[in-house]
């Protein structure tokens, strides 16, 4: 058959070939030769469509089906190529919109055939890899070209394949960076030693659409994975890893740094020496002595984090410092209201090294104002990177642009880690730390 623009029946454009009616009944009831039209279709697919412009999907199940669902109405710049007889439905997955931001299902449909016709079974690395970068980024424009293929699809396989073979295979495994991180940024030369890097900062594609079609693994470098819906990686079954334990010497560090600070109030200290005040406006006021005071932590792992949910307003009542370390969850949101606030009572201090949302932030702010707690060290905010401008005039309140982990040894912990999950998962060994498992 000729490659070229056809219609159907219905007088609406389908196809790039030129018998689609032949098509249509081509292996409706032989299993293999439905796989062999879609690995030999796939190919062509691959090489030929025009990927920055042209939307295309492929349509299978029986004609009663086809009308009832539309499927030969065109719909915006949606082309179907082709539509045959399945009563079987063994490609089913076909009837869904093969695009540049599906290329997922793309992917496991022609797995699928791979397997039936036990053909490479992992047929991703030779045919996918090599162009999807340039299929999800919009780098390239491929034209859609004529070219004399032969009615039978095992024909097309056949040549197609051995022009795949003069095609670039890229050996190193391929992931997705959210970024640019900081850790990325600080040892991108070291990723890019051992992983090929799909960048979605550098596409003008939606971030949702690069995760539908990417993410078979999730690996937060840090410990925080509010940023990662949980449940619907669970869905679909999406391996996810943090960096739990990595940073915790580095937290602790600055957690005890900004509690040290607001009690004995350094840097308000500091910027009173370096205005000039000292000593024409005499003695800096007196801070608050660290030892000996009460430390409340709301965060000691998952099973110490459930008892506090129900005791947070009593352990605010007996601490003299609070300090926030726990993950920001629906169940976490506001978790430290204007009442845990006023139990913390005027001689109490607060400490927020995890999210900002978990602190209603305005009543917070009102507190402080009035004198109602002591002082406050925050290292996050509700709405980062905004900082409510009033924090700034406020001598009781210390602040930090969200660097609690920001160390060079942390940094380097992270990037091995990161690599450590990556390898694994490519491996197909078990994760380090996972937090979903496949």
């Amino acid at each position: 058959m000729r490659v070229t623009y056809s219609v159907t029946i219905d007088n609406v454009e389908c196809a790039y070939f030129d018998q689609v009616e032949k098509l249509r009944d081509f292996g409706s009831r032989n299993r293999e030769s439905i796989a062999q039209l879609v690995w030999a279709f796939f190919h062509y697919w691959a090489y030929c469509h025009d990927y920055t412009n042209d939307v295309i999907s492929v349509r299978t199940g029986s004609t009663l089906s086809k009308r009832a669902k539309d499927w030969t109405r065109r719909i915006g710049n949606d082309r179907h190529l082709i539509c045959i007889e399945d009563p079987f439905e063994l490609s089913h997955d076909l009837g869904r919109v093969v695009d540049k931001y599906s290329i997922r299902v793309l992917r496991e449909e022609f797995e699928r055939a791979a397997e039936i016709l036990q053909y490479d079974p992992n047929p991703r690395a030779k045919l996918f890899e090599p162009y999807i970068r340039f299929l999800i980024s919009g780098l390239i424009k491929i034209e859609s070209i004529a070219k004399d293929i032969s009615s039978s699809s095992l024909s097309l396989r056949s040549g197609i394949m051995a022009e795949e073979e003069t095609r670039e295979v890229h050996p190193l495994p391929e992931i997705l960076v959210l970024g640019p991180p900081a850790v990325f940024e600080t040892y991108e030369k070291e990723f890019c030693s051992k992983f090929r890097t799909i960048r979605p900062w550098e596409s003008t594609l939606p971030l949702s659409e690069f995760l539908s079609a990417y993410a078979n693994d999730t690996s937060a470098v840090f410990a925080g994975l509010n940023h990662i819906d949980l449940t619907e990686c669970s869905r679909r079954q999406i391996s996810v890893a943090n960096a739990s334990t990595v940073l915790s010497a580095d937290v602790a560090d600055l957690a005890v740094g900004l509690i040290l600070d607001v009690m004995r109030k350094i840097s308000a200290a500091n910027r009173f020496v370096k205005d000039g005040f000292w000593p024409k406006a005499g003695d800096y006021p007196f801070g608050s002595k660290f030892g000996g005071k009460k430390v409340g932590i709301v965060g000691l792992g998952s099973i110490g984090l459930e008892a506090f949910y129900i005791d947070v307003h009593y352990l605010a009542a007996i601490s003299d410092v609070i300090v926030i370390y726990c993950a920001l969850t629906e169940q976490t949101d506001h978790l430290i209201n204007r009442e845990v606030l006023l139990a913390l009572g005027k001689k109490g201090f607060i400490v927020n090294i995890a999210r900002g949302a978990i602190i209603d932030e305005k009543q917070l702010v009102l507190c402080l104002q009035q004198g109602l707690i002591a002082g406050a060290g925050l290292d996050v905010f509700e709405n980062e990177p905004y900082v409510p401008e009033v924090l700034f005039s406020l001598h009781n309140v210390v602040l930090s642009p969200h660097r609690v982990a920001f160390t060079e040894e942390s940094f380097q912990d992270s990037y091995e880690i990161a690599t450590g999950y990556l390898e694994a998962f490519f491996s197909n060994k078990p994760l380090l730390s996972p937090v979903l498992s496949k």
